[in-house]
């Protein structure tokens, strides 16, 4: 299982937040670990997601933030 690196959330304001991970396990429909950020907010269409390492067959999911 390899985990993702230097993942952060990238505010409008140019602030980039670091990310923790937690393995979520491995999702044998979709043939992928899969990995969750803890702590840190994404809001669709106002933060950005930068990652920069991710593993072939990784996801990655996030709390949204609807504000």
């Amino acid at each position: 299982m390899a985990r993702p690196e230097g993942v952060r959330v990238v505010r409008p304001d140019g602030t980039e937040v670091a990310c923790e991970l937690v393995h979520d396990g491995y999702d044998e429909d979709e043939d992928m670990d899969q990995w969750r950020i803890v702590g840190v907010s994404y809001r669709p269409g106002v933060d950005k997601l930068k990652v920069d390492v991710l593993p072939a067959r990784t996801g990655i999911s996030f709390e949204v933030d609807h504000r």
